[in-house]
């Protein structure tokens, strides 16, 4: 299962949290629109919290970031190989 569809599984849980927080903003210069913002954070902060401080998202992001090396000395692997390969043609 990739990381796309584990995460949509896990937020299924905390939806409504998600959709209640994404109707306000906290952009902008309006003082009264963030304090909204600022209530909605307080008010479903403690659902987040217990979600996204579970082992299963640092395990994910730790997975992430694995790959991202993985692919970074790859992909480093590949030019030394084509630096060689161009260095002994010479």
């Amino acid at each position: 299962m990739n990381a796309r569809k584990k995460i949509e599984t896990w937020n299924a849980g905390v939806k409504e949290h998600l959709e209640a927080l994404s109707e306000v903003t906290s952009r902008g210069a309006d003082f009264e629109a963030f304090r909204k913002f600022m209530e909605f954070r307080i008010a479903h902060r403690d659902a987040l919290c217990d979600e996204y401080t579970k082992p299963r998202w640092a395990r994910l992001r730790m997975n992430l970031y694995g790959g991202r090396q993985r692919a970074f000395a790859n992909f480093r692997n590949q030019l030394s190989a084509l630096q060689e390969n161009e260095i002994q043609g010479s």
